[in-house]
């Protein structure tokens, strides 16, 4: 990337706003802004001072026509967010006099910015390393509370901090090892293979306790994928509703209404539940419910709880037999959901159990369409996740990029390989050769090295301006 290039953006969401802002940096910034603004107390000195806001008008210095009154924000290099020249125009914010300040940035030597390009330059010029440069995307897209102090957390240093200390570990001991092994004829001190395996113990026990928060901070960030499942008219739509507080689904008395699953987030004490309503399971020859049953099945597959209802009025069918012994022995978090309750009864939570073996907690008595129950059944599911993943809500430090967790497991085995060899008493420089793999895959989580690839996908992902 050319950092000597000025870029310009706008940096605040398209549409109409109170404010809107056109960001600029690189070393034409302050030459650029200079060019198309009147201070309106005539200050000829305007824009000299850092950190220091100014009033006054951009005018197009072709036409001469007025654009619009500004607020003119100043950072110098190096006390920006990129590390270089940093302005910031503060427009009101329609989308014509936004666009109007963008293009007479542009004609007066700026180019446009690529998406994530201001903060890719904070992290090329130093300023944050890449975990830092990742968590500013997951804070914009950050849907909750809980999701947004991870990020802040991970922005601050958290996940880069626990990388380097893990790191510093492993560079002890290699260091030690590449001594040794260059001055084999010398008296210089070395370690012994148990003081450097008990070494390698504290670092794998650390790498795996991150690998281990994966599961809490993919939820974080993803959101916890609740599916409700079950046979047709067994008031799988009602309950979408009733937990949604909305009429999302159509609910009929007719089978099969539901063709297709729908999503909807839900928010729940701060982390957000992907609920799922899925088409009805029954046999049907029809091609397009065929279609929506296979949906249903991949979603059953890949939730993280599963909410089968069972019309407590009805006798079991087959299709429930089928779905509750399915979910059953694939292990799957799952609530069985007796609904319906306001109507005579004709299959129990006793029956269930003694079917399928089923833990008499998580069978649960609803009735969606008289709204009892709900509540319980919603402490359930919270419960479920705070039960599952400990590090959900602690404070602890939580991985939730995929990318780290797949460099974290390849250090791993580098490790692992390398304590493996320490136990076996193998040469120096085996050991030596497996902890500098596990070296080069921490410093690809904070961007000690990368490859331009590694950061175009990285910053793609950004808005154009952030």
């Amino acid at each position: 990337m050319l950092t000597e290039d000025t870029i310009s953006a706008i940096s605040t969401p398209l549409g109409k706003g109170g404010i809107g802002i056109v960001r600029i940096s690189g070393t034409l910034s302050l030459q650029i802004v200079k060019r198309t603004f009147a201070s309106h107390n005539g200050n000829e000195n305007a824009l000299s001072v850092s950190h220091k806001v100014y009033s006054g008008k951009i005018i197009d210095p072709f036409t001469k026509k007025v654009i619009d009154e500004v607020l003119v924000t100043v950072m110098k290099a190096p006390n920006s967010y990129t590390k270089e020249d940093v302005v910031e125009i503060s427009c009101h914010g329609g989308m014509a006099v936004l666009s109007k300040v963008l293009d007479l940035t542009l004609k007066e030597g700026a180019r446009l910015a690529l998406p994530g390009e201001f903060t890719k330059r904070a992290f090329i010029n130093g300023r944050i390393d890449l975990t830092q440069a990742e968590a500013v995307i997951d804070i914009i897209n950050a849907k909750t509370e809980t999701s947004l102090f991870n990020t802040v957390s991970q922005l601050h240093g958290s996940v880069a901090n626990e990388v380097k200390s893990i790191r510093s570990l492993l560079v002890d001991v290699s260091s030690k090892l590449e001594l040794s092994i260059d001055f084999l004829e010398e008296d210089v001190p070395t370690q012994s293979l148990d003081e450097i395996k008990k070494t390698l113990i504290d670092a794998k026990e650390r790498i795996e306790s991150l690998v281990d928060s994966y599961k809490s901070g993919r939820l974080l960030r993803e959101g916890i994928k609740v599916v409700i499942a079950g046979r047709t008219n067994a008031g799988k739509s009602s309950l979408f509703n009733l937990l949604l507080k909305k009429d999302r689904s159509i609910v009929t008395h007719y089978h099969g209404t539901t063709r297709d699953f729908i999503e909807e987030d839900l928010l729940l004490d701060g982390v957000t539940y992907k609920i799922f309503d899925t088409a009805g399971i029954r046999s049907s020859n029809h091609e397009i419910e065929s279609e929506g049953m296979a949906r249903s099945y991949e979603l059953i597959e890949n939730a993280d709880i599963n909410l089968l209802i069972i019309p407590a009025s009805e006798d079991l069918t087959e299709e429930d037999i089928f779905l509750i012994n399915a979910i059953n022995n694939k292990n799957k978090e799952c609530l069985y959901v007796l609904n319906k309750i306001d109507l005579q009864q004709q299959v129990d939570s006793k029956r269930i159990s003694e079917i399928s073996g089923i833990a008499s907690e998580k069978i649960l008595k609803i009735s969606a369409k008289k709204n009892i129950g709900i509540n319980y059944l919603k402490n359930r599911i919270k419960q479920l996740i705070t039960d599952n993943q400990a590090g959900l809500d602690t404070g602890k430090t939580v991985i939730c990029n995929v990318r780290h967790k797949n460099l974290l497991d390849r250090a791993l085995k580098y490790v692992n390989a390398a304590k493996y060899a320490c136990e076996k008493k193998a040469s120096e420089e085996f050991i030596a050769f497996d902890i500098s793999k596990a070296l080069n895959c921490l410093n690809e989580i904070t961007g000690r090295f990368y490859s331009d690839e590694v950061l175009d996908k990285i910053f793609n992902e950004f808005c154009i301006g952030k």
